[in-house]
């Protein structure tokens, strides 16, 4: 039987850039700031969680308009689904806010369901996802389509997280939310309750990406039996839960095309050593023991799998904690 394959997901960052989210906080930073502080942990953390996720990049709020649907001020920034990438980064980095203070999130919400909707056609994605951050500090142009993005949204069975503004609750004396910003967060959390979403601020979002994501897939089965004295064998299957997960490795590349050769070589002191001549040596204090490969096999451990009872204790002495 094949392996499973990794869960491939198909995400589109929706990010608002416009004028209403230059402005800074008590903190001294912007939302656009924190939009790429969180943008770029969630790319980075795809890339060393080594994840098949692939990502598509939307702008609300900027100077051109580049979207299948025409919809002002809305731009496609990353049209097909790529692997989280250093050019996406260096795309979410460079962002800079606009002096556009009229563009629709809405629309922004639109486009990118329909990106999804003919983007990932054809392709073996096993879900979709849309990432919105935006302070929704903007007048919408039309609420005529709210009800039929709901639709789509679960008909598609479309994820969707929303990283916007702090809870009133959370805010200065001195903070203040507009009432266009008041209406705006109100009509996100009803389609994010309507879609079962996911909405959150900036401190609560940034705490949960600061941990990488370990990866998701199926262990192999472990078969043996389960010995219980010298007579009580039980046939168990037993799956690995935790394992250490491994780096990724450097490639090697040329800017070149010509093929990069790779070459090892032996020295003792400035004379060159023969490969054959070269024995693994271990330090034990001040002396190096050395060890060849005869010894290594001789004295390597043989083992069998086996699963045995070899004793009993009281429950108190085992921590619920270690079992989790």
């Amino acid at each position: 039987m094949s392996r499973q394959s990794k869960p491939m997901e198909a995400v589109v960052l929706l990010i608002d850039i416009g004028e209403p989210v230059s402005h800074e906080d008590k903190d001294g930073q912007s939302f656009l700031l924190k939009s790429k502080q969180c943008a770029s942990r969630i790319i980075q953390r795809k890339i060393f969680s080594d994840a098949a996720d692939q990502f598509s990049l939307i702008f609300v709020g900027s100077n051109k308009t580049e979207n299948d649907m025409d919809y002002p001020h809305i731009e496609v920034k990353q049209r097909w689904f790529v692997p989280p990438n250093w050019d996406l980064l260096r795309a979410i980095e460079n962002m800079k806010t606009t002096d556009v203070n009229s563009a629709d999130w809405l629309d922004g919400l639109i486009v990118a369901v329909n990106l999804l909707k003919h983007e990932t056609e054809g392709r073996k994605f096993t879900s979709q996802k849309i990432v919105m951050l935006s302070n929704f500090a903007t007048r919408l142009r039309s609420k005529d389509h709210l009800e039929d993005v709901i639709a789509t949204l679960k008909e598609m069975k479309i994820k969707l997280v929303v990283i916007g503004p702090e809870s009133d609750d959370d805010l200065s004396s001195e903070e203040t939310k507009s009432n266009i910003q008041q209406k705006g967060e109100v009509l996100i959390g009803r389609i994010v309750d309507e879609v079962d979403g996911v909405m959150c601020g900036f401190a609560e979002a940034m705490s949960q990406l600061d941990h990488f994501q370990k990866f998701i897939g199926r262990a192999a089965p472990w078969h043996c039996d389960l010995e219980i004295g010298e007579d009580i064998f039980i046939p168990v299957t037993g799956y690995k839960k935790f394992a250490p997960k491994k780096l990724l490795t450097w490639k090697k590349k040329s800017i070149e095309k010509t093929p990069i050769i790779q070459e090892t070589v032996f020295l003792q002191g400035d004379e060159e050593v023969e490969k054959a001549e070269v024995i693994n040596g271990y330090l034990f204090g001040q002396t190096v023991v050395p060890i060849s490969g005869d010894d290594k096999t001789s004295m390597a451990l043989t083992t069998q799998k086996c699963c045995q009872i070899i004793g009993f204790t009281k429950k108190q002495n085992v921590p619920r904690h270690i079992l989790v």
